[in-house]
Order: structure tokens, then sequence, then C-alpha cells
């Protein structure tokens, strides 16, 4: 986990005068070839959600995160190890734009923001320090997504859901760290770390 360079997507760089592919390129041929996966998961997870949740504010942020956001780079994260800068990021403004609308829409709209502030500052801090420690313990791209992504949607259920949602994603991973024979699976903490938000969010339902 640890060791990943997260962020850009790094190529082999071979001197045969041929381009390096870009992160677009690499992505866009990645989930080219796993459309139908990613398209199943994405209509699955928002199916679930609508179901679970019906309607209130956060609905279009759950599905952009878990149901969009979360096959796509889980499946990057999978093959590449990598959890890229050029959709996290871009991601992470989206989600706050979202919350930002909820927040208008909600009732107690300070508290909301009060509570998404907190989660997302306590979220880059824990992890941000096990990332910074030496040795194989987190890859920035997991904090990022972490931070960014996935602490706004928990914190829309209460800030317990972060730590259920933790507790999830790290325990899944460890369980898959023992139980995976393939190296590339065991380096890839992002998908766990969205099952372990989905879980949550579907175990709490509406908010």
């Amino acid at each position: 986990m640890g060791d990943r360079t997260d962020g850009a997507i790094s190529a082999p760089s071979v001197n045969t005068g041929t381009p390096v592919p870009t992160d677009w390129a690499l992505m866009g041929e990645l989930l080219c070839e796993h459309r139908g996966r990613a398209a199943a998961l994405a209509m699955l997870v928002s199916a679930a959600l609508v179901a679970r949740i019906g309607e209130c504010p956060q609905l279009v942020l759950d599905i952009c995160v878990l149901g969009v956001l979360g096959p796509i780079l889980s499946i990057v994260d999978l093959r590449l190890q990598r959890l890229p800068d050029a959709v996290v990021l871009p991601g992470a403004v989206l989600v706050a734009v979202q919350v930002l609308i909820a927040a208008f829409l909600e009732l107690n709209g300070a508290g909301l923001l009060l509570r998404e502030a907190f989660g997302v500052v306590i979220t880059l801090a824990l992890l941000g320090v096990l990332a910074a420690l030496p040795g194989d313990h987190l890859g920035w791209g997991d904090v990022k997504v972490s931070a960014g992504l996935l602490a706004p949607v928990c914190a829309c259920t209460s800030l317990s859901a972060l730590l259920e949602a933790a507790l999830l994603a790290f325990g899944s991973a460890a369980v898959g760290l023992v139980t995976s024979r393939r190296q590339a699976a065991r380096r890839a903490l992002g998908p766990y770390l969205f099952l372990g938000t989905l879980v949550v969010v579907l175990w709490h339902g509406a908010r």
C-alpha cells in the first residue's frame, strides 16, 4: 500500500521513441477493457443507494462518489496500484460543491458543514501521519481519497460513521492481504475504502 507512488500514473519508460501514455490514456485504455464491469458495478451500487436512502439532499453525493468514482478508481487501483490525482482531485472539488448545496438545502446547514469540515480534517491528519511513517503503511492516494471523497460521505451520516467505515475498510483489507495470492491485489487499498464506506452508508440508510 505505502510503496505506491500515488498521484500521476507512471508508465514504464523505454527509449524507443514511442511517446509515454498519459494518465488519461492509461486509464481510458484500462476502463475501455473493463467497461462492462465498471458499468455493472456503477448501476448496482447506484440502485442500492436509491433503494436504501431514497430522496434526500445527500443522495447525489453518495451516487457520485460511491456509484461513479468508486468503480472507476477501484478498477484503476487494482490494475495499476494507483489512485490518480487526475480523477481524485477534480472529484474532491465536485464533492465540496455538492456538500455546500446539501448544506444549503438542510435545515441545520451550519451543523452539517461543521461536521464535514471536522471529518475531513481528522481523516487527513490521522491518515497523513500513517502515510508519512517509514515503511509499507499507506499510500498518499489512499489519504486523498479518504479525506477528499469518502470522509464527506460518511460525515453526512455522523462522525461515528467515519470510524465504522475505517474499521470495515482496514479490516477487510487485512483479510484480503492474508487470503489473496495476488501481489497486485494486496497493494490496492482503494477498493476496500470504497467498500467500507458503501456498507456504512447502506447500513445507516436515509439521514
